[in-house]
């Protein structure tokens, strides 16, 4: 590896990994995303000393850059973040290639969120990668609905069986299976957990507040006489008057039923009396019967985003 080459990323001064990591947190912010304002002295920290995992390309680099992961039992996380420039696809190309080169044999699946690319360069990424290392690509969109004090709340009827329950009096371990049932089969399902223990332990930093303090009003479940849960919808703010909706999931027996309809509606009228400004989601694209819903309650597309998704080879 040449010296402009990727790096570790504890090998990188603490200003420059301080450089991308803020950089990184902008962008993200930027298009609606969520990380807490400690997060880019405390990863920049962490790649130091080794807690987290990351490359690095230097300021001698034609584009300077980042990618940062974490591994999940067979699953890694990872995102990749190239400041500004007219080389970065390539750029990322190398830290991908380095990323992937440094997967463990137990890795079977790697999700690379990107930043800092634009559009053409997006595209030019997302080719390639595809092309050199196999893997796809999901597209996922970022929705926003403005909440008008002055217009009349449109509050739905109920389901006509169950009840809505505030969210943290249904055991986790329930919430989770009904996470779980749901994505199965849905166009969605290439973005859920690969197992039943990962999806609650993502659940459980979700209601913990990772990414947004849950707003307790606006969130809760739909279950039935016999406690069972069939659908419901976790709602957290991000910034003062800016909310985002965090997961919205109804059982596949239950839907078609108006439920998610009731659910968001309803998260929609309690966050516009409390005075908030927007409040924002995100959807794949090929889900098309969650975007025809929410185009319906007002919400309209503000940003797009690609993650790279590379599966191991069968051995």
């Amino acid at each position: 590896m040449d010296e402009a080459g990727p790096r570790p990323a504890h090998e990188a001064p603490l200003e420059e990994l301080l450089e991308r990591t803020r950089g990184l947190r902008r962008e993200l912010l930027q298009r609606g995303e969520f990380l807490p304002p400690s997060w880019s002295e405390e990863a920049s920290r962490d790649l130091r000393s080794e807690e987290l995992a990351g490359f690095w390309l230097g300021r001698e680099a034609t584009t300077p850059g980042l990618v940062v992961f974490s591994r999940r039992d067979s699953h890694v996380f990872a995102h990749i973040h190239m400041e500004p420039s007219g080389d970065a696809a390539q750029g990322a190309l190398r830290l991908a290639e380095t990323l992937l080169h440094a997967l463990p044999r137990e890795v079977r699946r790697a999700d690379v969120g990107l930043s800092g690319l634009e559009g053409p360069q997006e595209t030019r990424f997302a080719d390639q990668a595809v092309q050199r290392f196999g893997g796809d690509i999901l597209v996922r969109y970022s929705l926003e609905r403005a909440l008008d004090q002055n217009l009349p709340a449109r509050t739905l009827p109920p389901p006509s069986q169950g009840s809505l329950v505030p969210i943290r009096s249904v055991p986790l371990e329930r919430l989770a299976e009904l996470d779980w049932e749901s994505f199965r089969g849905s166009p969605d399902e290439r973005l859920a957990a690969e197992t039943l223990a990962e999806e609650r332990r993502s659940l459980t930093e979700l209601v913990e507040g990772r990414l947004g303090r849950i707003l307790e009003d606006c969130s809760g479940a739909i279950v039935l006489s016999d406690g069972r849960p069939t659908a419901m919808i976790l709602v957290a703010e991000q910034a003062p008057g800016r909310s985002i909706v965090l997961d919205l999931v109804v059982d596949p027996t239950w839907r078609r039923r108006g439920i998610a309809s009731y659910l968001l509606q309803g998260a929609i009228d309690k966050l516009t009396a409390g005075g908030g400004e927007a409040v924002r989601l995100w959807v794949t694209d090929t889900n098309f019967p969650a975007r025809a819903l929410y185009e319906r309650l007002g919400f309209h597309t503000v940003h797009s985003a690609r993650i790279y998704r590379w599966t191991a080879p069968l051995r």
